[in-house]
């Protein structure tokens, strides 16, 4: 597992040190002292309006963020940034996850994964994610199951 100052670095940048003191505060803040099961960068379908742009880079439907998983949550963040656009709170939200391959023609990867919650009795597709290769995808796919499995036993 990566530590906390191999998370700033990728979040950050290797080059940018001089807050790092209150960057770790964050950050332990942030994923509440939890070791980190997986970290990396992947495509997050947006939501709002933005979703449905059908054009890829500026204005896109799909933006690349870096997700940290932790065994309670996955939590996002804007590359280079160290303030966390949205988290998942995986048993709470009674979220499941599926892969999909090929992936549809607006997606920037055939290699997609759907994250669904459970709210009011109706499950929704929270996140959509697609990765730069089959291999990833199967990473955070068996990392998030295992998550949910390990707390439905």
């Amino acid at each position: 597992m990566p530590s906390e100052d191999i998370v700033l670095d990728l979040l950050l940048g290797s080059n940018d040190k001089k807050n790092n003191a209150i960057l770790k505060t964050s950050y332990s803040a942030i994923m509440g002292g939890d070791d980190i099961i997986l970290s990396g960068v992947a495509w997050k379908r947006r939501s709002g309006f933005g979703k449905y742009s059908t054009t890829m880079g500026t204005g896109s439907s799909w933006e690349q963020r870096h997700f940290i998983l932790t065994s309670k949550k996955l939590t996002y963040f804007a590359i280079n940034e160290s303030t966390s656009r949205g988290t998942l709170n995986i048993l709470p939200e009674r979220a499941t996850v599926t892969a999909s391959y090929p992936g549809d023609t607006s997606q920037p990867t055939p290699y997609a994964l759907s994250i669904r919650t459970t709210e009011l009795g109706q499950e929704s597709i929270k996140w959509k994610l697609c990765f730069g290769d089959r291999k990833m995808q199967l990473a955070w796919l068996v990392a998030i199951t295992d998550i949910v499995a390990d707390e439905s036993v």
